[in-house]
């Protein structure tokens, strides 16, 4: 039987002293966690094989830590001293991703449903690297609270962009046309 426990320690323990190395050739430490996972990944040594379930898992449970680190820098008044341009930087960078990638895709293949698919991806960012990196430097100051509010809420309005649009998809689907009713049936009907 996999120890897992044991394997998490050995991982994270080799992350640590491999990201201290990088941090000694001043390069962030995430590279450290992410060559660990490299070496010790299938690809190399072997050590560590996950099925995707546990894979699924591990990325769930990373996931909400971050998102736990990032809704503990985040508070109210930072977010009232921040004011209306940081709701415009979150809107716009999702809204742009989702055009942009809309629109390429959509030119490209003529294909409605498939379009919308990879457009619902675009706006959805990675900001596990951001806030360790952040966190590693020990950054403070407006830019820094400018862009944990940024990767916090990008990634939950993503998540809201992401929905909408499968629930959309899957109306063009199985239908062929879309309209509101035949969304919200689909909806309550699921």
């Amino acid at each position: 039987m996999i120890n897992y426990l044991l394997l998490a320690g050995i991982a994270i323990g080799l992350g640590f002293l491999i990201g201290k190395g990088t941090h000694f050739l001043k390069i962030t430490g995430v590279v450290g966690y992410i060559i660990t996972g490299i070496i010790i990944g299938p690809d190399v040594l072997g050590i560590i094989q996950l099925t995707p379930v546990e894979i699924e898992t591990m990325t769930n449970l990373a996931l909400g830590f971050v998102a736990f680190v990032i809704g503990g820098e985040l508070t109210i008044s930072l977010l009232r001293k921040m004011g209306k341009s940081i709701i415009a930087i979150i809107i716009g960078e999702s809204i742009g991703a989702f055009t942009v990638v809309f629109l390429g895709v959509y030119l490209l293949t003529n294909n409605l449903p498939l379009a919308i698919l990879f457009a619902a991806m675009a706006p959805a960012s990675a900001p596990a690297g951001t806030v360790a990196v952040i966190h590693e430097y020990k950054a403070k100051g407006k830019l820094t609270n400018a862009i944990l509010a940024v990767v916090g809420f990008d990634d939950g309005l993503a998540v809201l962009i992401y929905a909408f649009s499968i629930a959309i998809v899957g109306i063009l689907v199985s239908s062929g046309t879309f309209s509101v009713s035949n969304l919200v049936s689909k909806q309550f009907n699921s």
